[in-house]
């Protein structure tokens, strides 16, 4: 990964939900117009993302807590997000009202369109699917470079953007639902609602699509 994408994915020293926000669609043009996923000889376009991060300002407390540097692959029961410079001092600040320094986050890969050695092009759609295409099998004896997804620069293309609410599914009157977001959350459920509709998810479309 290149210099100028990473030092984006490091969110540390924004202080305003105002800034994390245009750091969001920054990021996302960037990957969209300018980045791609490789392995071996095959290549991946994003075709859909969302944003999850958590910080004083910012509680989207919906957020995979982790403790990671930008840039990294982390692995949860989503699917698999391009992580933000995170770091969770206190992994138990839901059960408190107190604000703490915890900051991270990261970005949920949701959908991926595939270009084979043939050239055949096809999409894979849901967070699940995406995981297993970019991680479904690795030698177990040998460290082989083309088996690993990374993150590589391609020639600018123009796309426009679609910025749309998270694909969070919770039902605010199914009373068994809400008990289990507050027994999750804690005192963050108050947090949770306010962020369960933000609109974090990104997709880009090339203008002929």
């Amino acid at each position: 990964m290149d210099k100028k994408l990473k030092e984006m994915l490091d969110l540390s020293k924004l202080n305003k939900a105002t800034e994390i926000e245009k750091r969001f669609e920054e990021i996302s043009r960037l990957l969209f117009q300018e980045y791609r996923i490789k392995k071996g000889e095959v290549l991946y376009d994003f075709l859909q993302i969302e944003f999850y991060y958590y910080t004083k300002g910012h509680e989207d407390v919906i957020t995979y807590p982790r403790t990671t540097d930008a840039g990294k692959w982390f692995f949860h029961s989503s699917g698999v997000d391009l992580t933000f410079l995170s770091e969770c001092k206190n992994p138990d600040f839901l059960k408190s009202e107190e604000v703490n320094d915890n900051y991270f986050g990261g970005i949920l890969i949701q959908a991926i369109r595939k270009k084979d050695e043939k050239g055949v092009v096809s999409d894979i759609i849901g967070p699940q699917k995406t995981t297993w295409e970019l991680f479904d099998c690795f030698d177990a004896f040998e460290m082989k470079r083309e088996e690993f997804p990374l993150i590589v620069s391609k020639t600018k293309e123009e796309k426009e953007l679609e910025r749309r609410k998270r694909k969070i599914t919770f039902n605010k009157n199914d009373e068994k639902e809400i008990l289990k977001a507050k027994q999750r959350f804690d005192k963050g459920y108050p947090k949770f609602l306010d962020f369960l509709e933000a609109d974090y998810q990104f997709i880009f479309k090339n203008k002929n699509d």
